[in-house]
């Protein structure tokens, strides 16, 4: 299984809104019904507080529009905190029409009242440019003297501030300074994106263990960005010993948190079934979370469930619905998976323009499986626009970005000559590249090279070392070529026994070379006991693919009876087979086949030639040409 890697949120929350408390020093002194008393006897302080009480639902349940009246009431005789409390009510929409510029009112009131939780506020609102026009110079004013005056968020701004450079220079150090100075006092957005520039090296030495504290201060507070990171180090052992079950639950708090990236580690990890057992319905409903709060990754994943039938049954029209959401937020490899569906006609009507024209989005989005895609629609011309040069063009670029399809693809068009002139030395450099990242069908075609000396000094050393590269992966062409190499004694000592073995491999994958060569090896007991009848079944497999040198052998075979019961006409029937699969022999040969058959056993040798030929050989598909035809010889009924 790949090693899961998990997504860690890299910016953090760099802007808050500023919520007070009770203006109460000792609120346990005095009832809710005496402070309630107070209010309506117009004390602004109690006013004040019973708009808390009400917001946060002392008095049996949360009421909004009560708790905007008592802030009303506390702010029209201008006290500061009602002030900045009904701003961020406006700010909201919590109990009132959310109105932006009258936030910025009330908040400028608060802060001009020397209120530092609304001087807070203000800077934000002119950081971020929100019912006001954005102005860096009043934010860092307002973000200042609150500040200076110990308000927690405010130093957490001024870190925002001075890390991104906005109406200063960027300042890493100064950065720090201010989110340390807020982490102290208890700020969990600090703490977060200080732990942040620990754990990446940003204007500090990184230090997973200064990062994993920091973040443990935060997820302690309830921050699921925190507690998302945070589970991260446990998963992956940063900063920390690693522990699994402790990660899940971090993950899992995170996401109940409403973190959309949590759900999507958690599909992640059950898919990848790496530190938990694999639960494709568990990751299934985790992406899924991940993928309606709109991670186009998530999306992306919930396309693959539902288009394999992983955790949920295979539906490829939702799989079609998720790779377009994804495809539609940019994702190369939606777009890439969506042209797929269309070139095959899954889940949407076959359109191989559109799938040609997603193959390009993901193509220029640098997406190589895309590029690589839309080589094959140019080589293939499944679109009607069959167009070599531009397939050769693609899978050039692909190829040098590193995709080893391309890369042996590119070498195959180089050998064949197609797009451009042959040139085996291209070809072989290609294939090279490919088979240095594992394909073992590049191996086999590297040793073919230097097997036929094609554009290199013909060395079947070097040819042999890549045979066994490739069959060491199960490459049957190359399998049959070690048992060639091993029953002619090339460049190693003959040695039957290997040889035989080799080939029976490569046989037993169909390949129908070893087919016939196995057939060849049983009939003379090379390797193994002479057996006519196990040669007659594998020289037979061997010309259902067109191996005409096998039917020659079983005309042989049947012609002298050797191992079988002798028949002229079982004899004559693969001889005219192995004529039609391209054996070149003279009218001598036939008349000496036919020379003691009368007529009627001619004609019944080659009705039964013909019968086998359009069960067993007639081709399917010939739209690509190579197909060999029955040619009906003129010999059939007579006698050489």
């Amino acid at each position: 299984m790949k090693k899961s890697t998990l997504t860690v949120l890299v910016l953090g929350v760099l802007s808050l809104d500023v919520w007070l408390s009770l203006s109460l020093l000792h609120p346990h002194q005095r009832t809710i019904r005496d402070i309630y008393k107070e209010a309506k006897a117009g004390n602004a302080a109690s006013q004040y507080d019973v708009g808390v009480y009400y917001f946060e639902g002392r008095y049996g349940g949360r009421n909004l529009s009560e708790a905007v009246k008592w802030y009303r009431k506390a702010a029209e005789q201008g006290y500061p905190a009602a002030l900045n409390n009904l701003g961020l009510m406006y700010r909201n929409g919590w109990g009132v029409r959310r109105d932006l510029a009258h936030a910025v009112a009330l908040y400028t009131q608060a802060a001009e009242a020397g209120d530092p939780a609304g001087a807070s506020n203000l800077g934000g609102m002119y950081l971020d440019g929100i019912g006001v026009k954005r102005d860096y110079q009043a934010a860092i004013k307002w973000t200042m003297k609150a500040a200076e005056k110990g308000q927690s968020s405010a130093e957490h701004n001024l870190g925002r501030i001075y890390q991104e450079g906005l109406g200063v220079k960027a300042d890493l150090d100064k950065a720090r300074e201010w989110y340390q100075k807020a982490a102290d006092h208890g700020f969990a957005a600090s703490q977060y994106n200080l732990a942040l520039l620990y754990q990446y090296g940003k204007g500090v030495k990184a230090d997973f263990e200064k990062a994993r504290v920091l973040y443990e201060k935060a997820a302690k507070q309830g921050m699921p960005d925190a507690q998302n990171n945070l589970a991260s180090f446990y998963f992956n052992g940063q900063g920390v010993k690693k522990d699994v079950p402790k990660a899940m639950d971090l993950f899992k708090k995170a996401a109940e948190g409403g973190f959309p990236l949590a759900w999507q580690n958690l599909g992640q990890i059950y898919r990848d079934g790496t530190a938990v057992k694999q639960d494709f319905g568990k990751s299934f409903l985790a992406y899924r979370e991940a993928a309606r709060a709109g991670l186009p990754g998530s999306q992306f994943q919930l396309g693959i469930m539902y288009a394999r039938g992983l955790g949920v049954p295979q539906d490829l029209k939702q799989a079609v619905v998720w790779y377009k959401k994804a495809a539609d937020q940019g994702l190369a490899s939606a777009s890439n998976n969506l042209g797929a569906l269309y070139l095959q006609g899954a889940g949407v009507p076959k359109d191989t323009k559109k799938a040609a024209a997603l193959f390009a989005e993901a193509e220029k989005d640098g997406y190589l499986l895309g590029t690589f895609n839309l080589a094959n629609l140019y080589y293939s011309g499944q679109d009607g626009k069959r167009d070599l040069k531009k397939a050769r063009s693609y899978y050039l670029q692909a190829a040098k970005a590193g995709n080893r399809s391309a890369q042996f693809d590119l070498g195959l068009m180089s050998y064949r000559g197609e797009g451009a002139p042959a040139d085996y030395v291209a070809a072989l450099y290609w294939f090279k590249k490919a088979a240095a990242q594992g394909h073992m069908d590049a191996a086999y075609n590297v040793g073919h090279i230097y097997d036929r000396g094609l554009g290199v000094p013909q060395d079947f050393k070097e040819a042999l070392k890549w045979f066994e590269k490739a069959a060491a992966k199960g490459n049957g062409l190359a399998l049959t070529n070690l048992g060639i190499y091993y029953g002619a004694g090339r460049v190693v000592e003959r040695d039957s026994d290997k040889a035989f073995k080799y080939t029976e491999k490569a046989a037993l994958q169909g390949e129908r070379q070893a087919e016939q060569n196995l057939g060849y090896f049983y009939e003379n007991g090379i390797g193994t006991p002479k057996d006519i009848q196990k040669a007659v079944d594998w020289y037979e497999k061997a010309v259902r693919q067109g191996q005409p040198l096998a039917a020659l052998r079983l005309s042989a075979i049947y012609g002298t009876g050797v191992g079988v019961k002798e028949d002229d006409i079982e004899a004559l029937k693969w001889y005219v087979l192995a004529r039609q699969l391209g054996v070149k022999s003279s009218k001598v040969d036939l008349a000496r086949l036919q020379a003691a058959m009368t007529p009627d056993e001619i004609k019944a040798a080659h009705a039964k030639a013909k019968a086998y030929w359009a069960q067993h050989l007639r081709p399917k598909d010939c739209s690509r040409g190579g197909c060999v035809f029955w040619t009906d010889m003129p010999e059939a009924a007579q006698k050489g």
